[in-house]
């Protein structure tokens, strides 16, 4: 298998864990969306391609190290994985989708490699826990609603490459008290 096509396990309300082997390369749109109980997931360094909402609403994935194969990670990939504490991006990201990882609401921190040279809408929108971020040299927009409501935020740091914050990137980040803008 090369390709877990759209919505081939999208609502599997059972579904605990899945070992993916290491021929595939792309897991596509709504692959395991809204499997509620999927906690374990195997994935080999195979796999270059996080399609959109291929993971969306798995509330019981805590943790998850994306394969250094992986170069983009699609639009509301990992949106509403309320219990999703801890992911490690690896420095072949390019680029986080739309919404990848909005209310992801126990997100604690994340480390945005200087690979990434796009982050879309709403990325972390509603990342609540979210109190630290390092955020990529290599991106030069911060988008609409970036980080809005991440409530956790305390201090912003802005990296020099940016050139424009869009409209209500950190809007609603109520805690902030320090923003560092180059």
């Amino acid at each position: 298998v090369k390709t877990i096509g759209k919505s081939s396990f999208k609502n599997c309300l059972n579904l605990k864990k899945i070992k993916i082997s290491s021929s595939v390369k792309k897991i596509d749109d709504f692959t395991f969306f809204g499997c509620p109980v999927l906690s374990k997931i195997e994935m080999p360094e195979t796999v270059e391609l996080f399609g959109n909402y291929s993971f969306s609403k798995c509330r019981s994935i805590t943790s998850l190290t994306v394969p250094f194969s992986v170069k983009s990670i699609g639009n509301s990939c990992f949106e509403g994985c309320s219990h999703l504490s801890i992911i490690n991006l690896p420095s072949s990201i390019v680029s986080i989708g739309d919404s990848a990882f909005s209310m992801c609401i126990k997100l604690r921190k994340i480390i945005i490699p200087d690979s990434v040279v796009s982050i879309g809408n709403s990325a972390f929108f509603g990342c609540s826990s979210l109190s630290e971020v390092c955020l990529s040299s290599s991106i030069h927009e911060l988008k609409y609603f970036l980080f809005a409501k991440c409530n956790g935020l305390k201090k912003i740091v802005i990296p020099s490459g940016v050139t424009s914050i869009w409209d209500s990137c950190f809007k609603d980040c109520k805690h902030v008290n320090e923003i560092v803008i180059p």
